[in-house]
């Protein structure tokens, strides 16, 4: 996959469009790790602590970056099942859990692709890219 940096930004597959990023993850340290990975691309990136709040932040995303395991109500999956719909925004479940029962509940919740933790930058745009490369 052939990217290339000029002057300091990421330009990827997505065309050089900007995409709207949600990242919902109950850990500030993984937050700010895609933040600070994300930004490069120019990416317009909003963030989420938990289930309540990702499920109203969503409907303005092209895409969420949603962490299976969040603390509370609705879990990931949960949300990532809700999510689903021709207008809804797409998916990547975030998980420590590198089982692939677990791998196979999330695609089957909806999930456009699945990144397991600890992930590298270079992993987490590829899968970012490829994504949004779909919806365009």
């Amino acid at each position: 996959m052939a990217h290339r940096v000029r002057e300091g930004l990421f330009v990827g597959r997505f065309k050089g469009v900007m995409a709207r990023i949600l990242v919902v993850d109950d850990e500030e340290i993984v937050r700010d790790l895609v933040r600070e990975t994300l930004h490069i691309g120019s990416h317009d990136i909003c963030f989420a602590s938990d289930g309540s709040e990702a499920l109203l932040l969503a409907p303005s995303v092209d895409l969420v970056l949603l962490d299976l395991c969040l603390n509370g109500e609705p879990d990931g999956l949960e949300i990532c099942q809700r999510l689903r719909g021709p207008r809804s925004p797409k998916v990547i479940l975030l998980t420590g859990d590198h089982q692939e029962s677990t791998r196979s509940a999330c695609m089957g919740a909806g999930a456009a692709a699945f990144l397991t933790k600890p992930f590298s930058p270079l992993r987490l745009i590829e899968e970012v890219e490829s994504v949004l490369d779909k919806v365009s």
